[in-house]
């Protein structure tokens, strides 16, 4: 109504942006409003609102949360104080990180219906937070929601708000406090992985995490967690995936002890793992997965870990898919009995050929008490 009176218009995004950063607000936004009519430009435009406004672009705002997902600390509080330099509103900062950042659960819950919820984001920015929740955990996210949305009202008050929202920021980082719920979840956020499974002793609602490892020189002590298991003898080809399951969650408690939150990240990702020998293949959702577990420090750190659990030296191979493909996995052995054990009651029963004689030639079963001579 009052572009109408001044004979002017507006963007629609530049309207969407002076609506969000007003938070509802009439007042505001006609103050809003008053300010960018002084441009004396015909059309409002995005960039002047957020010149007055001091709103921070989405692409920057993606930036600084792909810097969280990959647990680069340092990153993340360099571009803060970037922007502290070029000026732009910390409270403002905080709240558009907690929006994107819901944009992130939303897909991590249901990534069809996060479409519909998310009306106000371009495809671009969708697909952003989509590829983010599939990076990152549901706990993480949600612990960063709640860190920065307390921030947002902190800094209002606060005599340092840039340190309000630095502690937020390293808070964000940390590993999420893991709380007891109901049955079993799978490992990853998006798709269940077919052959690695949270084992039955982990908290259900924590999603395992893996963080890179330079060197095993603490892998064997998580902090916190228990230290992985040392065979006596190697574990068999066939058996490999099995001991891998079983052991996924003390494996992930030490990888992250040794490193940081990036190759945590990564391994979210994991679909599928195939044994084949001493080589050990991973199939991951993303490029940007395979990528960081590729880089030879990771690489070599994993090997270390997986091997020490196996004992014998393995090699990790990784590929993009649902599923390892181009591999064959070692099966495990069906039981044979030996020559020397004796069958059972129940297999005998079950034996076809005793199973013959009773049917067709009318036999009739009957045990034989055992013969306790020595």
């Amino acid at each position: 109504h009052i572009l109408e009176q001044e004979g002017r218009s507006a963007e629609p995004a530049a309207l969407e942006m002076i609506a969000r950063s007003t938070e509802g607000s009439m007042r505001d936004a006609i103050s809003l409003t008053d300010q960018l009519l002084s441009y004396g430009d015909a059309v409002i435009t995005e960039e002047q609102v957020r010149a007055v406004r001091g709103t921070i672009s989405s692409i920057a705002i993606a930036a600084l949360v792909d810097e969280l997902v990959a647990g680069d600390a340092s990153g993340g509080l360099a571009t803060i104080n970037q922007m502290v330099a070029e000026g732009i509103d910390l409270r403002q900062l905080a709240l558009q990180l907690v929006a994107h950042l819901r944009a992130v659960l939303l897909c991590q819950v249901n990534a069809e219906q996060a479409r519909e919820l998310l009306t106000d984001l371009s495809d671009e920015q969708l697909a952003v937070a989509q590829a983010q929740a599939v990076e990152s955990s549901r706990d993480a996210t949600m612990q960063a929601l709640k860190l920065f949305n307390q921030a947002s009202l902190d800094i209002r008050t606060a005599t340092q708000p840039q340190l309000v929202l630095e502690m937020a920021w390293l808070d964000a980082l940390e590993p999420p406090v893991e709380t007891p719920v109901a049955p079993a979840a799978v490992y990853a956020p998006a798709a269940a992985p077919a052959d690695v499974k949270i084992s039955s002793s982990m908290s259900p609602a924590a999603e395992p995490r893996v963080k890179e490892f330079a060197s095993t020189s603490n892998a064997s002590a998580p902090a916190g967690g228990q230290p992985l298991p040392r065979p006596a003898e190697p574990v068999p080809d066939n058996e490999v995936v099995e001991v891998l399951r079983a052991n996924w969650t003390t494996l992930l408690q030490a990888a992250e002890t040794a490193q940081g939150p990036q190759l945590r990240g990564a391994l979210r990702t994991l679909r599928n793992v195939v044994a084949s020998g001493n080589d050990i293949h991973f199939a991951f959702a993303r490029d940007f997965a395979k990528n960081v577990v590729e880089k030879p420090a990771n690489r070599q750190c994993i090997e270390d870990l997986i091997g020490q659990l196996l004992g014998r030296r393995v090699h990790v191979h990784c590929q993009v898919g649902a599923q390892v493909t181009g591999v064959t996995e070692q099966q495990p052995a069906p039981a044979v009995r030996s020559a020397a054990e004796k069958p059972t009651e129940a297999d005998l029963e079950q034996d076809p050929v005793a199973l013959h004689a009773q049917h067709e030639l009318g036999a009739v079963a009957s045990k034989i008490p055992p013969d306790n001579k020595e």
